[in-house]
């Protein structure tokens, strides 16, 4: 195979950079992990109780609660995309509307949605991880497409948020499908 000048070009455009983007989701839900690890063990230090000292551990339970939706209020005060499904904002990355945003905002709201989410699973709030998988994902497809230049951006968003998809919830096939039926007409 000749590589050589331009077929060297289609050739990392076709297979390299699909690879190194599957580099950087494992990289991020490494980092997702991780994070949701260590606020897990926030948790049970926070909310975890004694017998022996019930009252104490109410009391801290209670001033947990309020710090952890001090610390989310704060987060969706600076960056309100970060909070709720995000339906929309994965609606707009899939159409890659989001090409106004800086890299820096949206490696900010990459992180804050994963530390919301790791504190809201955490700490007793109800939702999962399905969706904000989707959103992750979709965000960081969108940062690599705009860090690379590659075009579409769309089909980056589309194939990093079916890696985060089944990186999550251990299903190759199934996160290829939802992510199809998600995305719809998009593409």
């Amino acid at each position: 195979m000749d590589l050589g000048g331009g077929k060297f070009i289609e050739f990392a455009k076709n297979w390299l950079l699909p690879i190194i983007l599957g580099f950087v989701i494992g990289l991020a839900i490494s980092l997702l992990f991780d994070i949701y690890r260590l606020l897990y063990s926030a948790s049970l230090l926070i909310v975890g109780w004694n017998p022996l000292l019930r009252l104490l551990c109410t009391f801290i339970a209670l001033l947990g609660g309020y710090l952890i939706g001090l610390i989310v209020g704060v987060i969706g005060l600076f960056y309100p995309e970060a909070l709720g499904l995000g339906y929309d904002f994965i609606h707009k990355t899939t159409l890659a509307k989001l090409g106004e945003l800086s890299l820096t905002t949206l490696i900010a709201l990459l992180l804050f949605k994963i530390v919301a989410t790791s504190i809201t699973l955490n700490f007793g709030g109800s939702g999962g991880l399905f969706v904000p998988s989707l959103y992750v994902g979709g965000t960081l497809g969108l940062i690599y497409a705009q860090t690379l230049n590659t075009e579409p951006p769309t089909l980056c968003v589309v194939l990093a948020m079916a890696a985060m998809l089944a990186a999550t919830n251990k299903t190759l096939l199934t996160s290829i499908t939802l992510v199809a039926e998600t995305v719809g007409q998009a593409l």
